[in-house]
């Protein structure tokens, strides 16, 4: 009886966590009616053991993805004197490897395809938490992630290539519009 009862309570976590309902709110609500909002982009920590990810490069494309949202105006300043946000990002993970990993995709023939096909990939993960700069009180916080695969995408060129991708991640996942299904 106990293994039943995990069973489902396992069972109704997971469908929350595919609703949507566990995970974190968007701020674009918050934000969207803003003539601009001032934010600070701290320089992210790097806790990875390989410590490839150059700091000042992705904070730099963070910046370009937050200034590249349209329907909210970002504008960056240097210290958190008169900002509205803060964003702190701890880089907990990078990999990257020549050979990318078979997707789940649909049918036989797609995942055969992949599977044919070899090209390196890279993943990159980090912790963002965005902050009222004013109060520090957490407004957002989530571990995001971000993968690439490609011809090009080199073990040189790996990291810059992932943090471009995973700031736009976190501009979508933070400040995005909720989409009705």
């Amino acid at each position: 009886m106990k293994n039943f009862k995990t069973v489902i309570l396992l069972t109704g976590l997971l469908f929350l966590a595919n609703t949507g309902f566990c995970q974190s709110e968007s701020l674009y609500p918050l934000f969207n009616k803003k003539p601009s909002v001032r934010v600070v982009v701290a320089l992210p920590t790097d806790v990875t053991e390989q410590k490839v990810v150059n700091a000042a490069g992705f904070k730099k494309e963070l910046e370009s993805a937050l200034a590249a949202r349209k329907s909210i105006r970002f504008q960056m300043l240097p210290s958190p004197e008169g900002a509205d946000l803060t964003i702190d990002v701890q880089i907990t993970e990078y990999y990257w490897t020549d050979h990318d990993p078979v997707d789940m995709l649909m049918g036989v023939g797609a995942t055969a395809m992949d599977a044919t096909r070899t090209e390196n990939y890279a993943r990159l993960q980090a912790v963002f938490t965005v902050r009222a700069a004013k109060t520090q009180k957490t407004l957002w916080s989530d571990k995001l992630m971000a993968t690439i695969t490609g011809g090009d995408l080199t073990k040189e060129n790996g990291p810059a290539m992932i943090a471009k991708e995973l700031g736009q991640v976190f501009v979508r996942s933070c400040f995005g519009k909720k989409r009705t299904r």
